[in-house]
């Protein structure tokens, strides 16, 4: 085999290596960032390889209503929400009641046990995240729910191109220290950061858009039985979903400008309407 063949064989091979943990099935939220009080807003949470290759067919895709999905507001209350099944996806919809950082959190366990490389058998969780900002409340903080895999200690503002971002990686309420952490931009670059002995990471965003943030944490002291079947250990497969602006941009909530507008235009409304009989008082006097 000749020199040049060898090494396009093996370039096909890590490109096909590296793809293939960009395209490992997740569970994608989206949310709509145009949100205010007391108006409707709708999540989506579907299956598929982020950004947008959903995978509809899936049998998990069919059982993610076994799972929970939940908004938490500002104060820690939890708010269940039932899904919609929709072709591609299931919808929810939910009327914040307050301004402020809200949280969108999916926790479906995969409803089957896997055979690992070792024999063992592990039994997986997915789950993911992603903040919803209510209102003109763009600031808040990474707080713990109740979710295993955490990413938690960060100051969140809406991210920005080449401004740093750092965070914290912990499992069950502890830092979780030497774990990878995938970052996936929205044209699915990948990059990859271990965490310290604190579980601390960070990184710079490179590219605008909605970035995936994924952790695979195995725990081989959860064992237990699942389906008349014991298993060995507990796999989570974690997902946290963030939007980043252009450098220098300024986070816009059309919705919150609409109402802008209409108190607006009824000022001038009633200041003219104030106005006319103002003068017409006069005229008659």
């Amino acid at each position: 085999m000749s020199r040049w063949l060898r090494c396009g064989l093996l370039a096909i091979f890590l490109v096909f290596l590296l793809s293939g943990s960009v395209v490992a099935h997740e569970i994608i939220l989206n949310v709509s960032q145009d949100t205010v009080v007391g108006e409707e807003a709708t999540i989506e949470i579907t299956l598929g390889h982020f950004p947008e290759d959903y995978d509809f067919e899936h049998d998990f895709f069919q059982r993610l209503t076994d799972g929970q999905l939940f908004v938490i507001d500002p104060d820690g209350d939890e708010t269940e929400l039932q899904f919609n099944r929709e072709t591609d996806r299931y919808t929810a919809t939910f009327t914040p009641l307050q301004e402020g950082l809200h949280w969108v959190v999916a926790n479906i366990p995969r409803g089957v046990l896997d055979r690992t490389p070792d024999d063992g058998l592990q039994l997986r969780f997915y789950d993911a995240k992603t903040p919803l900002f209510v209102g003109e409340q763009y600031q808040g903080e990474f707080s713990q729910t109740m979710l295993p895999v955490e990413m938690v200690g960060a100051r969140l503002p809406l991210l920005q191109v080449n401004e740093e971002f750092v965070a914290q990686l912990h499992y069950d309420g502890e830092p979780a220290s030497r774990e990878t952490v995938l970052l996936v931009s929205p044209t699915e670059v990948a990059i990859e950061v271990t965490t310290d002995e604190d579980g601390s990471w960070s990184f710079t965003p490179i590219e605008s858009g909605r970035w995936m943030i994924k952790t695979t944490l195995m725990d081989t002291t959860r064992q237990g039985e699942y389906q008349g079947e014991e298993y060995d250990r507990t796999r989570y497969n974690s997902a946290l979903y963030l939007d980043v602006l252009e450098a220098g941009a300024m986070p816009v909530n059309t919705a919150s400008d609409t109402i802008n507008v209409y108190i607006i235009i009824a000022l001038i409304v009633v200041l003219g309407g104030g106005a006319w009989l103002f003068i017409s008082a006069r005229r008659k006097a």
